[in-house]
C-alpha cells in the first residue's frame, strides 16, 4: 500500500511540466497578440518569470509535504509536512489571484522543476529517521532559496500585487524553516 502511494506521487512528479528557473528565459514565444478568437495576451518578462518560479516552489512544497506525511517517522514532522502542504497550496491559490490581477496566467498544471525533482528523489527512497533528516535538510535549503527569491522580488519587483504576495509569503517561509530547524535540532539531540 505504501509503495503504491509513493509510486503514484513519483509518477505524478515525472509527468508535470517543468518551468524555467527564476531569471532564465522561457522557451515560449514572447507574446500572443490579441485577435479574432484570441482575447487574451500572454505576458512574459521578469514578473512572469517570478510568478512561475514562485508557483513551482509552492507546488514542490505541496508535493514534498504530501510525501512526508506518508513517509516521515517523526509525528511532529508529519504534522508539519501536512501543514506545509496546506499552507503552500493556499499560497499558490493566492499567487494565482495576484498573477491574474497582473495579467499573468499561470498554467493549470504546475510541477516541480528539475532541481526540485532531484530534491524529492534524494529523499523518496529513504526510510525512518534517514527520511526525516534528509527531508528536513532538503526543505530548509529550498526554503532559504525561496526566501532569497521572495525578498529580491519584494524589494525590486515590477508588479505591486506580486510584491505584496512575496512580502506576505516571506513570513510563512521563515516560520516553516524555523520549525524544520527545531525538528532537526531535537533529532540531533536524541542520537
Amino acid at each position: 500500500m505504501r509503495f503504491s502511494t509513493v509510486s503514484a506521487i513519483a509518477i505524478a512528479i515525472g509527468v508535470m511540466p517543468i518551468a524555467p528557473a527564476f531569471g532564465q528565459p522561457s522557451s515560449r514565444t514572447s507574446s500572443i497578440y490579441p485577435g479574432p478568437g484570441n482575447a487574451s495576451r500572454m505576458q512574459e518578462g521578469p514578473d512572469h518569470d517570478f510568478a512561475m518560479t514562485a508557483a513551482v516552489f509552492a507546488k514542490f512544497s505541496v508535493v514534498a509535504g504530501r510525501l512526508a506525511t506518508m513517509e516521515a517517522q517523526d509525528a511532529r514532522l508529519r504534522e508539519l509536512a501536512e501543514l506545509m502542504a496546506k499552507d503552500y497550496a493556499a499560497a499558490l491559490g493566492r499567487l494565482r489571484t495576484a498573477a491574474g490581477n497582473a495579467d499573468i496566467t499561470l498554467p493549470a498544471a504546475i510541477g516541480p522543476n528539475e532541481i526540485y525533482q532531484t530534491r524529492i528523489a534524494a529523499v523518496r527512497n529513504r526510510k525512518g529517521a534517514a527520511f526525516d533528516r534528509a527531508y528536513c535538510l532538503e526543505q530548509v535549503e529550498a526554503l532559504r532559496e525561496a526566501e532569497a527569491m521572495l525578498r529580491s522580488y519584494a524589494a525590486t519587483g515590477g508588479n505591486g500585487q506580486l510584491r505584496l504576495w512575496a512580502t506576505r509569503t516571506i513570513s510563512l517561509v521563515q516560520q516553516h524553516e524555523r520549525s524544520l530547524q527545531q525538528i532537526l535540532t531535537s533529532g540531533d539531540d536524541s542520537s
